[in-house]
C-alpha cells in the first residue's frame, strides 16, 4: 500500500447508499418546496436585485463586476438570474434547487469518505447526519442562502477530485506510455479541482479556505510534504486572493474592542457551534451576544472551558487521525467567519456558518457509530443501534420543525422573538410588522376601502402591526425603517399630519432617505401645497439621481426633474 492510498478498500456498492441518503433527505425536506420567500435579504438578493435582469448581453458583466450586500457572489447571483428568467419569482423553483443542491452536497460525503479511507457504512452515516441536521436548515430553506449549498457543492467536488489526484500511484512506479497517461490524468484532476474551488469561491467567498483544506487532506492521507506540495498549495491559493479581497474590502475594519474582549468573543463563537451542533435545542436567525464581556461571565467562562476541553481531547487523541482531521477541518473552514468585534456585524454567530465546516465532524461521528455497532461484543451492539435510531428520529423531527419556521416571514420572526427576545428586538418587531402587513396586503386595503371596512381579523392584525412598530421605536427611537413604514400606514388611513411628523423624523435621522422625501411630497401635493411638494421631490431626486423608478414616479405627479436640471 502506497503512502497516499486509501486506508480502507471495503467500499461495497456506494450507489445504493447514495440513493438511500438522497431519498431520506428529499422526503424530509419535501415541505420546504412549498415555503415562501422571507423578508430578510430575499429582496436584496433576488426580488429587488437590479443585477439579475434584464437577461441581455451585459448580464455577465453586471453580475461579475458588482457585490450584493458587500459580498462578491456572482455565481450565486447568476443562478438566481437563470431561474428568474425562466420562472419569474416562483418560490417553488428556488426552494427546489436549494434542496437538490443540499442533497447533492450530502451524498458527496459518501465518495469523499471513501477517498479518505473510511468504509461505506461510515460515509453513509456521515452523509445522513449532515443531510438531516437541523442546524443546516437555514442554509437550505432560506432562498438567500443559495450561496451556502452552491459553494459547498463545488467545494466538495473539488476536494473529491483532489483526493483522487493524490491517490494515484507515483509516476516512478510505471513506465513508458503509462507514465505519460498517468501524468495527464493527474494534471486533469488537479486542474479540475482548482476550477471547482474557484467556482465555489465565486458562489461564496468563504471558499477561500479551499487550499487549506486541500493541505489538510495531504496530511491526513500521509502525503509526503515537500517543497512541491507547498508550492502546489501556494499556486492554488493565488487564484483565491482577488476573490476574497473584493469581499474583504467591504467588511475589513480596525478592531473597536479591547483584546481581552476579542479573545472572549472568539472563544464563545468557537464553542457556540460545537454546542449548537450537539445540543440541537433551538435555532434562530439572530443570536444575542452575551453581556457583559468579562471572564466572570459564566457564558464566556464555559466557552473557554469548552475550547480547553477540545484542545485537551486533541492532545489525548493525537493518534486518532480522523478526530484530529475533524477538528482541523472545522477550524480551517470556519475561521474566516469567527467574529472578534460585536460592533461591526449583527450576526456574531449564525447557523449557516456551520454548514460546510461540520463535514469533518459528521465524518468522525459516522466512524464512531460504525465502530460501536461493529463491536465484537454482541451484547453491546443493540445499544449503539438504538442510539443511532433515536438520533435519526430526533434529526428528522427537529429538521421538520425548523423547515416550518422558514415557511414564511411571520413564522420566522415569531420564532425569533419566542426564542431570542433580546436579540435585535427592534429589528424583529419591525420585520414581523412588515410580514403581517404583506400577509393581508394592508396598505392596499387601507387605500381601497379604509380602516372601517377591514374584516374583524384584519382589524386585529392592523392594530397589532401598529403596536409592533411602536414597540420597535420604543427600543430604537431613530429606527428610520419603522418610522417610515408607520408613516405609510398613517398616510393610508388618512392621518396625514401624523404621517408627516414621522416622515420629518425619518429625514432628520437619515437625510438621504429619498422615499421619505417622496412620500412627504405626496402629502403636500394632496394638501394643495405644490411648492412644498416639488421641493421634496427635488430633494428626493437630488439624493438619488440615478433611480429611474423614482424619476418616473415624480414625473407622473407633475414634477419634471430633467427639465429642472436642464435649467
Amino acid at each position: 500500500m502506497s503512502p497516499t492510498s486509501p486506508i480502507s478498500t471495503r467500499h461495497g456498492k456506494p450507489l445504493k447508499s447514495i440513493l438511500i441518503v438522497a431519498l431520506m433527505i428529499g422526503l424530509v425536506y419535501f415541505p420546504a418546496l412549498f415555503n415562501n420567500f422571507v423578508n430578510w435579504d430575499d429582496d436584496v438578493h433576488l426580488l429587488q436585485n437590479p443585477f439579475i435582469s434584464p437577461f441581455d448581453k451585459n448580464l455577465l458583466y453586471r453580475i461579475f463586476t458588482t457585490t450584493v450586500n458587500h459580498i462578491y457572489i456572482p455565481l450565486t447571483t447568476l443562478s438566481f438570474t437563470v431561474e428568474h428568467h425562466f420562472f419569474g419569482n416562483n418560490p417553488f423553483v428556488y426552494h427546489l434547487d436549494n434542496v437538490l443542491l443540499h442533497i447533492s452536497v450530502a451524498v458527496l460525503l459518501v465518495p469523499v469518505a471513501l477517498q479518505l479511507g473510511l468504509t461505506l457504512t461510515e460515509g453513509t452515516i456521515a452523509a445522513v447526519i449532515f443531510g438531516l441536521h437541523p442546524m443546516h436548515v437555514e442554509s437550505v430553506a432560506w432562498v438567500t442562502e443559495r450561496k451556502d449549498v452552491l459553494y459547498a457543492f463545488f467545494y466538495l467536488i473539488g476536494v473529491l477530485l483532489y483526493l483522487k489526484y493524490i491517490s494515484l500511484a507515483s509516476p516512478t512506479t510505471v513506465h513508458g506510455n503509462k507514465t505519460s497517461n498517468l501524468n495527464l490524468k493527474k494534471s486533469i484532476l488537479f486542474l479540475m479541482a482548482i476550477v471547482c474551488g474557484i467556482l465555489s469561491a465565486l458562489a461564496k467567498p468563504m471558499a477561500v479556505t479551499f487550499p487549506i483544506i486541500l493541505g489538510l487532506c495531504d496530511i491526513y492521507r500521509r502525503r509526503p510534504l515537500n517543497w512541491f506540495v507547498l508550492l502546489e498549495k501556494a499556486a492554488i491559493g493565488v487564484w483565491f486572493i482577488p476573490i476574497g479581497w473584493i469581499t474583504l474590502q467591504g467588511y475589513a475594519h480596525a478592531p473597536q474592542v479591547a483584546i481581552g474582549t476579542s479573545v472572549l468573543l472568539l472563544a464563545w463563537s468557537l464553542s457556540f457551534y460545537f454546542y449548537k451542533f450537539l445540543a440541537m435545542n433551538y435555532f434562530v436567525l439572530i443570536y444575542k451576544t452575551p453581556h457583559p464581556f468579562s471572564f466572570a461571565n459564566p457564558v464566556f467562562l464555559s466557552s473557554l472551558l469548552v475550547v480547553s476541553i477540545v484542545f485537551l481531547l486533541c492532545v489525548l487523541n493525537r493518534k486518532n487521525r480522523l478526530f484530529l482531521f475533524a477538528i482541523a477541518y472545522y477550524l480551517g473552514s470556519i475561521f474566516l467567519v469567527l467574529r472578534w468585534d460585536y460592533l461591526k456585524d449583527l450576526n456574531m454567530v449564525a447557523d449557516r456558518f456551520m454548514y460546510l465546516p461540520s463535514v469533518g465532524i459528521c465524518l468522525w461521528l459516522g466512524a464512531v457509530f460504525t465502530k460501536l455497532i461493529a463491536g465484537r461484543n454482541q451484547s453491546y451492539k443493540k445499544g449503539p443501534v438504538i442510539v443511532l435510531g433515536v438520533l435519526l428520529i430526533l434529526l428528522i423531527f427537529k429538521t421538520h420543525q425548523q423547515i416550518l419556521v422558514w415557511k414564511n416571514s411571520v413564522n420566522l420572526w415569531e420564532h425569533q422573538l419566542s426564542f431570542q427576545p433580546q436579540a435585535a428586538t427592534a429589528l424583529s418587531y419591525n420585520k414581523l410588522a412588515q410580514a403581517y402587513t404583506a400577509e393581508i396586503n394592508l396598505l392596499e386595503k387601507l387605500q381601497d376601502k379604509g380602516e372601517g371596512r377591514l374584516t374583524v381579523l384584519e382589524k386585529r392584525l392592523f392594530h397589532k402591526i401598529i403596536r409592533l412598530y411602536q414597540a420597535s421605536l420604543a427600543i430604537k427611537p431613530d429606527y428610520t425603517d419603522s418610522l417610515f413604514r408607520l408613516a405609510q400606514i398613517y398616510e393610508a388611513t388618512g392621518e396625514t399630519d401624523r404621517s408627516r411628523q414621522l416622515l420629518l423624523k425619518v429625514i432628520k435621522y437619515d437625510p438621504r432617505h429619498f422615499d421619505a422625501y417622496f412620500e412627504l411630497g405626496q402629502i403636500y401635493l394632496s394638501q394643495g401645497q405644490r411648492d412644498l411638494a416639488f421641493e421634496q421631490f427635488r430633494k428626493a431626486v437630488a439624493v438619488n439621481p440615478g433611480n429611474h423608478d423614482l424619476l418616473r414616479r415624480v414625473n407622473d405627479l407633475g414634477y419634471y426633474p430633467a427639465i429642472e436640471k436642464g435649467r
